[in-house]
């Protein structure tokens, strides 16, 4: 079994408190509605005609509130079950990795652009960046899209590829290796349909959870591997500093 180093990225911990908020603004949404519903029928027994209009009114506004929450931005009530349960089952599915490998959550070398995941083993050193959407994941030669539209959020090819960018210059700096990184975006959702295989976009391997662990553990490097033991350590000597910046 893997070792794992780290935790939840600051993204992920925001997300958990944003779920927790939102799931709690929905139940209290829900009991305004069965008590504005109950108080209605009272009301229309007595024939008070314009309180049960400002009542439905009421009404209106808690259910208009609790549509909007419901996915209509990045961290939406969905979104964040979604981005939650992704991370969860890909590091689940990382531990299943040879002992020989390790895993590091969370890690940030700048200010907010936490990589999920950096994995060290024997076939090399990769960022992985998780995704939880779903749909059919494409390429319009310079973006990722998802059914066919650009994705509302930022460029995943480019956050990918600075992500590894910037394990590489730490590396560098902390070691003086010049460690080549390979970059992956993992689709979590097994309603995503990836099908780039073995291509890269723009450097970065797009792929479904399925073929995660077939890369870790068959990539070949055209380049010569450095020390993956030093790399592992620097790494995990970091990983407490890196959190709390």
């Amino acid at each position: 079994m893997a070792k794992i180093f780290g935790h939840d990225s600051e993204y992920i911990r925001r997300l958990r408190r944003n779920f927790f908020i939102k799931w709690l603004l929905l139940l209290l949404a829900a009991l305004a509605t069965v008590v504005l519903m109950v108080s209605s029928l009272r009301l229309l027994r007595t024939h008070a005609v314009l309180d049960v209009l400002l009542i439905i009114a009421i009404l209106f506004v808690v259910l208009s509130l609790v549509f909007r929450w419901r996915d209509v931005e990045e961290d939406g009530f969905i979104s964040a079950f979604r981005g939650l349960r992704g991370e969860d089952d890909i590091c689940k599915l990382l531990q299943q990795l040879p002992d020989t490998y390790s895993v590091f959550r969370g890690l940030q070398f700048r200010e907010h652009n936490d990589t999920d995941f950096v994995v060290v083993g024997p076939t090399g050193v990769f960022t992985i960046e998780v995704k939880s959407h779903r749909g059919v994941i494409g390429y319009d030669g310079h973006r990722l899209t998802n059914n066919h539209r650009s994705f509302r959020e930022k460029n995943f090819l480019s956050q990918a590829m600075s992500e590894a960018m910037d394990v590489h210059a730490f590396l560098r700096e902390k070691t003086g290796l010049e460690a080549f990184v390979v970059p992956a975006i993992v689709f979590s959702s097994p309603r995503a349909r990836v099908h780039f295989g073995k291509e890269r976009l723009k450097g970065v391997y797009v792929i479904q959870k399925d073929w995660l662990l077939p890369l870790l553990q068959k990539y070949e490097h055209k380049e010569p591997l450095l020390n993956i033991e030093l790399i592992g350590k620097v790494l995990a000597m970091a990983v407490p500093q890196i959190k709390q910046s």
